[in-house]
């Protein structure tokens, strides 16, 4: 079948004595030259026949007859084509708007602002609010009296057979409701009723067509999403006009494969024209085992039509392929399982969402609240090269080929952005030809892959090996994690990638980084995992925070979601609260009633939000007199208790088990009110979460944070269990419960204390270690192979991230069970055992945490040793990932088993990570004098206690609280560094200062200071340091002309 389509002539009166010469003659011929290769079978003329309704012909009835004796009939007799191949449909200039009824329209338009009401419209055939289209309805019905299927005043339907082909034509009336030209996007309407009862006529055809003047993004917006997915799904080819610029394309959706075709204008005056964007032109559509579209530009110079070589290929063509039968089959099934997954499991993804059960004006679905955080392939710590530095868009990570795993610290969205993925594939899962199923990694850890699979899709597992042959599969795996309890389940993963005989499988996986946000290290030592692409998912910065603040607010006024966005910025800023997704719109919706709110810290900010959730609901809360939030707050954490001792996967209960608990407790305190009630406030605030499965209802609490919290509050209620997180046994299995508590009570010593000792003896061992083999930190960043020939083995064994499980644990492992359903909610379970790496890391980590939340002790000694031994602890475990870096790299040089790239990134930057790391944990301003106690005792450090690492993060951790004399202190500790990694690593940090500064008070200070770091590094005069100053001044001053710095993101 061969199509020609062309659109908008806007025949006017005075084009009529030159239109041989300047259209139809050169358009004749060159579709007889096209006719006599293959025949044309239809002709496709997409709206605006005439110009402005015919103003310049006594009527416009005379217009539209001229457009047919000059047009129409010649093209007709040429091609000796009958009337009835030879479709026009009405555009903005074919109605006569002197008919429109300027006192009545405006109370039509904001009538018609629902489906129901256009279609409720329509169908009372009121002819009063479309006279201004009747006068062309009239002259097409006159045309096509015998040959059409139906003509109404909306819509014309004709069916053709051509080549033993039933081809249906649907001409669709996008004219109706045109007025002003400059105000019609976003007005036009159709009416999806009467598209439907159109669509009927024509069900039974092989190829469907559609034809309107106005591409879909003119509709109005209460009808565009039904008419586009109408349009999607039962179509075949779509055919518009009005923009005069000839576009092409391909849809690909759930719904279907759409050719949509948009043809370029050929309005007289526009013949002599040389722009190639707008030239007049028209196209030829092939259909047969292909679609072949060629685009042909007329060209005055030569007074032709030529092959139009900017559109297509080089012969001006764009070819798209027909599938077989066989193949839309195929695509037909891949189709149904992305809208079994869409029913099934799209809503519930929402839930992920802070919003979804909250009493907020903020949007409770991921489409309109999801914000996009700062995704890298790795750190760029230097701010001046960027060459290196790769940042991922949405759209990018799904169209990625290659395996994928997304590395983010707790609470990073990274759940959220799984959703997120798994709603892009959704949508596009023709274009994409990939069925997406979401596995949690951490639920039903021995159920194998493909019965997960089974499970989400709904398949038989006897039928999985088959479908995975026909269908490509990208697994969106949650909480990847690698250690003896999930071996089999990475052994499959790997056998499922690699198998050839299946049509495709590959994965998206997010886990959580090492402490420095880098690789985890027991990722490097997997072969199969270590080969694996990894994107890092940074925190929001401003750009992100000031995005889901806009969303948030979108209902309001926008002056005051953007003074909530700077508070919150400031806020952010000065408390150094971890910038995740979780805790900004935890403090979005506090802003929403308390506009000037500020937390101390984020366990303050997470009670604050739980004790708001149950006032917000307080009209409607159950028993708030007698049964008042005190009362629930003991119930959830007898609740997150119970649950902690069941060990359940997602520490879950079922409901009976939680009423049976929830009754008893009720019970052994003499309270008599409805179980039932209270749990059904507990979920429908959203605190916790219940879900079906095959063994009933289970409940869990809704986020990770609220589990902890809960169960934190049980130290409050049960001594028992306070002394039982608190024991040296336990204790770094609750580092954020003893965070939570300490954050709330913000005095206790006592607990400051223990963790500081403890951690010093963890830390015994390994720093007698190091300084057998050299007397300062320094010294271990000069050495790569500080552990060869080591004699003290047992050291070596414990940097191993991972034991080789014996031959029994691999049977045990190996030995799946078939588990009752999959949670698509997660809470992470808390490991039976740490490894050595993991005790040193937590160790300091919690006596960091641990020390800034404890502010309001009076006993200052105990604070500034915690905070020294904290800080030599934390250098040592730097060394120690240092000299695992090194044994990575050297073995690398064997097996290239991770990105080495990466790895010398870190090696080569670790000091400065390490300091930011360090800061991100203790850093206060509340700690202001601590960290200046032990800045002078470090830079006046005449016995050489300490080594320059450590001074370094001293003194940067005190400036970046702004310390009041924070540049007094780095010249000093400028002026007697003598490392070069340090001195390396101080001009870094301070040119990062330099060029994120959000205002230019120090920026002569900053100046001063890198241009001396900079001579002591390289060497030179005073002169050179004045050159170094002023190329800085200048690199910053372009760059902010540019608009290119880091500060236009506003790093916090």
């Amino acid at each position: 079948m061969r199509i020609i389509h062309f659109s908008d002539i806007h025949l006017h009166n005075k084009d009529i004595s030159n239109i041989n010469v300047n259209f139809i003659d050169p358009f004749i011929n060159d579709l007889k030259k096209k006719n006599s290769q293959k025949k044309i079978d239809i002709i496709l003329f997409s709206g605006d026949l005439v110009d402005q309704g015919g103003r310049s012909f006594s009527d416009i009835e005379l217009a539209f007859l001229s457009f047919k004796e000059y047009i129409m009939d010649p093209i007709l007799n040429a091609l000796n084509l009958e009337q009835s191949k030879f479709l026009i449909v009405p555009g903005n200039h074919d109605i006569d708007r002197s008919k429109v009824d300027i006192y009545s329209e405006p109370g039509l338009i904001s009538s018609l602002n629902s489906l129901e009401s256009v279609n409720d419209f329509i169908e009372s055939e009121n002819l009063h609010h479309i006279k201004r289209v009747l006068d062309f309805k009239n002259f097409e019905k006159q045309l096509y009296e015998n040959s059409a299927e139906s003509i109404t005043n909306f819509t014309s339907v004709f069916k053709h057979n051509i080549g033993g082909k039933s081809v249906g034509l649907l001409c669709i009336n996008s004219a109706w409701r045109c007025n002003d030209s400059s105000r019609d996007k976003g007005m036009i309407l159709i009416g999806e009723r009467q598209l439907k009862q159109s669509i009927y006529q024509i069900k039974d055809c092989d190829i469907k067509i559609a034809m309107l003047h106005h591409p879909l993004d003119w509709l109005a917006s209460v009808e565009f999403k039904v008419i586009s997915q109408i349009l999607q799904k039962e179509f075949d080819m779509m055919f518009c006009g009005h923009v005069h610029e000839s576009q092409t394309e391909l849809k690909a959706t759930m719904l279907g494969k759409l050719l949509v075709a948009i043809a370029p204008s050929n309005w007289i005056d526009n013949s002599r024209s040389d722009s190639r964007t707008y030239s007049n032109g028209y196209t030829v559509i092939d259909y047969e085992n292909e679609i072949k579209l060629e685009h042909r530009r007329y060209s005055n110079n030569k007074n032709c039509y030529v092959a139009n070589t900017d559109l297509g290929n080089d012969e001006g063509c764009d070819i798209f392929p027909i599938p077989s039968s066989e193949d839309q089959d195929i695509m037909q099934e891949l189709r149904n399982y992305c809208r079994e997954i869409e029913e099934v499991h799209l809503e519930s993804r929402n839930e992920h969402l802070l919003s979804f059960k909250t009493n907020t004006i903020a949007p409770k679905n991921i489409i309109e609240l999801f914000v996009l955080p700062e995704l890298k392939s790795h750190e760029q710590y230097d701010i001046e090269d960027k060459d290196g530095e790769e940042v991922y868009g949405l759209q990018s990570i799904v169209n990625m080929k290659e395996n994928l795993i997304l590395l983010g610290p707790q609470e990073s969205g990274k759940t959220i952005l799984l959703d997120r993925l798994l709603i892009e594939f959704i949508n596009r899962n023709i274009e994409l030809n990939t069925i997406p199923v979401f596995i949690d990694f951490k639920e039903n850890k021995n159920t194998k892959i493909k019965t997960s699979i089974s499970r989400y899709l709904h398949v038989s597992i006897h039928q999985i090996q088959e479908m995975l042959k026909k269908h490509n599969i990208i697994l969106l795996i949650d909480n990847l994690t690698l250690n003896d309890k999930y071996d089999s389940r990475i052994r499959e993963l790997e056998e499922m990638v690699m198998d050839r005989s299946l049509k495709g499988v590959r994965f998206v996986a997010t886990s959580i980084p090492s402490i420095t946000g880098e690789v985890p290290l027991e990722f490097l030592s997997n072969p199969f995992i270590s080969k694996v692409k990894k994107i890092k998912i940074s925190p929001f910065k401003v750009k992100q925070i000031r995005e889901l603040s806009a969303k948030w607010f979108s209902k309001k006024e926008d002056a005051l979601y953007k003074m909530n966005t700077n508070h919150l910025i400031s806020v952010f800023s000065k408390l150094n609260i971890p910038r995740t997704p979780l805790s900004v719109s935890m403090f979005l919706w506090i802003l929403e009633s308390q506009e000037n709110y500020k937390p101390i810290n984020n366990a303050f900010m997470l009670e604050n939000y739980i004790e708001k959730l149950f006032k917000k609901h307080s009209p409607e809360e159950v028993y708030s007199e007698t049964f008042d939030f005190s009362n629930k707050q003991r119930l959830l954490a007898k609740i997150a208790l119970e649950m902690y001792k069941t060990d359940n996967d997602n520490y879950n209960l079922t409901r009976t088990e939680l009423y049976k608990l929830t009754d008893s407790y009720l019970k052994s305190r003499r309270l008599v009110y409805k179980v039932e009630d209270i749990l059904d406030q507990f979920i429908k605030i959203g605190i916790l979460h219940e879900e079906y499965s095959n063994s009933g209802i289970i409940v869990s609490y809704r986020f990770d944070c609220f589990f902890k919290y809960f169960l934190m509050k049980n130290m409050d209620y049960d001594e028992k269990f306070k002394e039982f997180v608190l024991s040296e046994e336990k204790y770094l299995l609750f580092v954020d419960e003893i965070e939570y508590y300490t954050g709330l009570k913000r005095d206790q010593d006592s607990i400051l204390l223990n963790v500081s000792e403890r951690m010093m003896r963890n830390f015994d061992e390994w720093l007698s270690y190091l300084f057998n083999k050299t007397n300062s930190y320094d010294n271990i960043f000069n050495h790569t192979k500080l552990f060869e020939n080591s004699e003290n083995e047992h050291i070596i064994e414990k940097l191993s991230p991972s034991h080789k499980q014996s031959e029994k644990e691999e049977e045990e492992l190996l030995e799946f069970e078939l588990e009752n359903g999959i949670s698509e909610k997660g809470i992470v379970k808390k490991e039976t055992e740490l490894s050595y790496i993991k005790v040193l890391e937590r160790s300091w980590i919690l006596t960091a945490k641990v020390l800034k939340n404890t502010e309001e002790t009076e006993n200052i000694a105990l604070k500034n040793q915690v905070y020294e031994n904290m800080l030599n602890c934390s250098v040592a475990f730097a060394s120690l990932y240092k000299i695992i870096i090194d044994q990575y790299l050297f073995k690398s040089n064997e097996t290239i088993i991770v990105s080495k790239e990466e790895l010398n990134m870190l090696d080569k930057f670790l000091p400065l990570v390490h300091q930011q790391l360090t800061y991100r944990f203790v850093g206060t301003a509340k700690l202001s004098l601590v960290f200046e106690d032990d800045v002078k005792a470090k830079l006046t450090d005449v016995a050489n206690q300490y080594s320059e690492f450590e001074k370094f993060i001293s003194v940067f951790i005190y400036c970046d609280i702004k310390g009041d004399r924070f540049l007094h202190y780095i010249d000093q500790l400028i002026r007697i560094v003598k490392k070069n990694y340090i001195k390396e690593m101080i001009f870094v940090k301070l040119l990062n200062i330099f060029y994120t500064s959000k205002t230019t008070t120090y920026d002569d200070e900053y100046l001063k200071l890198i241009g001396e770091i900079k001579v002591r590094i390289n060497g030179g005069s005073r002169q050179k340091k004045g050159e170094y100053i002023e190329i800085y001044r200048n690199k910053k001053f372009l760059s902010q002309y540019n608009g290119q710095e880091d500060g236009k993101d506003e790093v916090i």
